[in-house]
């Protein structure tokens, strides 16, 4: 009966809300030239709540480029209602001398922007250089480098996010 009961209410509500920004993975073996956008934002068209970041999950012998990888929150329509949380990025290189010298582009999971309730929950990236170990990447926390006090919401950082229980930095900005 109570499982009728949450049925019958979820089915009176009606919620206008965007899609979140799903999933994508790729795996190069070797040089990964990234000159263009790697995009799984949350959806952002009009709806009265905005999509929350999804993942992007980079495995390449190296990583070249000027482009931009990113898995953004997006705003809401209307201020009164708190942006959604950006995602989570992971490039992790594999080729022994590879790092991130030679990719001048942008690496991010914004929360959304603010409105009336302060920007939305930061995501977070996870970049591995080829002579490191999952534990000695870098996992980066960073909400545009935006004061804290706007920020509303927080960034959930448990063992169901990620598989390592350590890192070489742990970087927080905004």
């Amino acid at each position: 009966e109570d499982m009728q009961n949450l049925q019958a209410d979820l089915e009176a509500r009606e919620y206008d809300v965007s899609a979140g920004g799903g999933v994508v993975k790729i795996v190069v073996g070797g040089v990964f030239t990234a000159n263009g956008t790697i995009n799984a934002n949350g959806a952002g068209d009009g709806s009265y709540y905005g999509g929350a970041g999804g993942s992007v999950n980079v495995t390449a012998g190296s990583l070249t480029g000027a482009g931009t990888i990113m898995a953004d929150g997006q705003n809401p329509t209307f201020s009164n209602i708190g942006p959604a949380g950006g995602g989570r990025v992971a490039v992790k290189l594999t080729g022994a001398q590879s790092g991130f010298d030679d990719f001048t582009g942008e690496i991010h999971a914004y929360g959304g922007r603010p409105g009336n309730h302060g920007f939305g929950g930061a995501g977070t990236v996870f970049k591995k250089r080829g002579d490191q170990t999952m534990e000695q990447g870098a996992l980066i926390v960073d909400n545009y480098g935006a004061d804290r006090t706007v920020t509303k919401a927080g960034t959930y950082l448990g063992d169901r996010v990620t598989d390592c229980t350590s890192f070489g930095d742990i970087i927080v900005r905004g």
